[in-house]
């Protein structure tokens, strides 16, 4: 019994580490995701400013706009393959709310 429990905490140990370097490539993305974003919308600003540009204008400007739009699309991506299909209505979660509702009344 004792070489089948150590397997399965060796097991359970390999599974926790292969998590662990998954959420932090996830996060090392995200991090890197914003910023780069914001620097290069903060260089973007201050070009236009010097170009008197609006803020409206440069918020505008497609450029911008699609970086965010298609590296967010990545990043979904890599959200749902990290955390799963079902992020927002994971395991149990009816269960829970079902408790948190019967909970407040």
């Amino acid at each position: 019994m004792k070489v089948i429990d150590n397997n399965n905490q060796e097991q359970k140990r390999a599974k926790a580490i292969k998590r662990v370097v998954e959420l932090k490539k996830f996060y090392k993305h995200l991090a890197v995701y914003i910023i780069v974003n914001v620097f290069l919308v903060a260089i973007r600003m201050v070009n236009d400013f010097e170009n008197t540009e609006s803020l409206t204008a440069t918020f505008s400007n497609i450029r911008i706009g699609s970086l965010w739009f298609w590296w967010g699309i990545g990043l979904a991506i890599h959200t749902f393959k990290t955390f799963g299909y079902d992020i927002f209505f994971g395991k149990n979660w009816e269960e829970k709310k079902i408790k948190e509702l019967m909970d407040n009344e």
